[in-house]
C-alpha cells in the first residue's frame, strides 16, 4: 500500500482546536478523507481517557507527598493533623469518580474538567 502524503498550512494558535489538537495527539485524530482531507476528526473519548491517566498520575503524586507527611505527624501523635490529611487522601482517592466528561467535546473542554485546585495544592506547604 502507497502512503500518502498530507499537506497543510503552518498550524498555529490561531487555527482551529482541532488542528491544534492534531499536532498535539496526532495518534487520537485522523482525517475525515485522507485522500482529500477537510476537516480532523478527534477521537474525544480517547482524549478523555488521556486527561484521565494524567489526572490520575498527579493524584497519585499528591497521596504519596501526603503519606509522608502523614507518618511525620503520626510520629508527632498529632491526631487532629493526621486525620485531616486523610480527609485530604480520601477526596483525591474519590476524585476520578467526581469527573464529568460528557460536556467536553474538545481538548481544551476536556483539560478543563480536569482543572482541579485538590491537585495543585503544596500539601507539604499546607501541613509544614
Amino acid at each position: 500500500m502507497k502512503s500518502v502524503s498530507v499537506s497543510y498550512d503552518l498550524i498555529d494558535e490561531n487555527s482551529s482546536e482541532e488542528l491544534r489538537t492534531l499536532t498535539s495527539f496526532p495518534d487520537r485524530c485522523e482525517f475525515d478523507d485522507i485522500k482529500k482531507p477537510t476537516k480532523v476528526v478527534v477521537d474525544i473519548e480517547l482524549i478523555h481517557s488521556f486527561v484521565l491517566t494524567e489526572i490520575k498520575e498527579a493524584r497519585n503524586m499528591c497521596l504519596t507527598d501526603l503519606d509522608r507527611v502523614q507518618v511525620r505527624y503520626m510520629a508527632m501523635g498529632d491526631a487532629k493533623t493526621v486525620a485531616s490529611i486523610e480527609s485530604d487522601k480520601q477526596k483525591l482517592r474519590d476524585l476520578p469518580d467526581t469527573l464529568d466528561f460528557s460536556k467536553a467535546k474538545t481538548y481544551s473542554e476536556s483539560m478543563l474538567v480536569g482543572n482541579i485546585p485538590a491537585l495543585t495544592e503544596d500539601y507539604k506547604v499546607k501541613y509544614a
